[in-house]
């Protein structure tokens, strides 16, 4: 099976983007702003025509739209604070409408935290004591 590629429209030609370079996607009226890393790692941002519903069905389940307007790869996500907020590894945040925030932050921990056995002898010290190598408590 072949990589995903998504096409980016430039003034003078087109780009064909590895899905997994694409970062997030911010609406623009009739249009979506595209951020995604190039070759070199840089990020840029690219506006495409067409609205943001129509480009979210080229996406991944790597992806989580926290508003109507913003779609963002789960692993830009840096974290979650109080008062709807969502910080981006790409800098910034995004707010979220108190109606939607106990779905996205469902949907957020549920593909960002990894869950770990309650019983792995492997987390333990040697000494097998009750806390993990940070000194973490482990429930025996």
């Amino acid at each position: 099976m072949g990589k995903r590629h998504f096409m980016l429209k430039g003034q003078e030609d087109s780009e064909f983007v590895p899905l997994k370079r694409i970062l997030m996607l911010e609406a623009d009226g009739n249009y979506t702003n595209v951020y995604y890393k190039d070759e070199k790692g840089v990020v840029k941002k690219e506006l495409q025509s067409g609205n943001i519903g129509k480009l979210k069905k080229m996406l991944s389940k790597q992806f989580v739209q926290l508003r109507r307007d913003v779609i963002v790869r789960s692993s830009q996500i840096k974290g979650i604070g109080k008062s709807c907020t969502v910080y981006l590894r790409l800098g910034g945040s995004v707010i979220i409408p108190k109606g939607k925030w106990k779905q996205v932050k469902e949907l957020i921990c549920s593909q960002l935290v990894i869950p770990f056995p309650k019983n792995d002898d492997s987390l333990k010290k040697k000494d097998d004591s009750s806390t993990d190598q940070d000194g973490l408590l482990i429930d025996p």
